[in-house]
């Protein structure tokens, strides 16, 4: 397993996860535009958040579907960034509990 990062090590690493989320939501560029080492700091920013804030009770299998898992809801959420709704946009059909 590896070490804990320092606390300086932790802030850059967070300050680059932060810096790429940011321009994800700002320009919101495909996942082809962003560029093969960013995605890297970003998955490497990621992985060191998880790893000091739950790598005490994860192996490393466990460690690595979290990163695919977490990796799958980013994918998913840019999908549904790119549907456009309008604020009179209803959903198709409402719900009923039927009791």
């Amino acid at each position: 397993m590896e070490t804990v990062p320092n606390r300086r090590e932790f802030a850059t690493a967070i300050t680059a996860a932060l810096a790429l989320v940011g321009l994800d939501i700002t320009s919101t560029p495909a996942p082809a535009q962003i560029a093969l080492a960013d995605m890297k700091r970003f998955r490497d920013a990621l992985q060191t958040i998880v790893r000091v804030r739950f790598g005490k009770h994860l192996s490393d299998e466990q460690m690595s579907e979290v990163m695919d898992e977490l990796f799958k809801g980013i994918a998913h959420t840019q999908q549904l960034n790119k549907v456009s709704l309008k604020n009179s946009d209803d959903p198709l059909a409402g719900f009923r509990a039927d009791l």
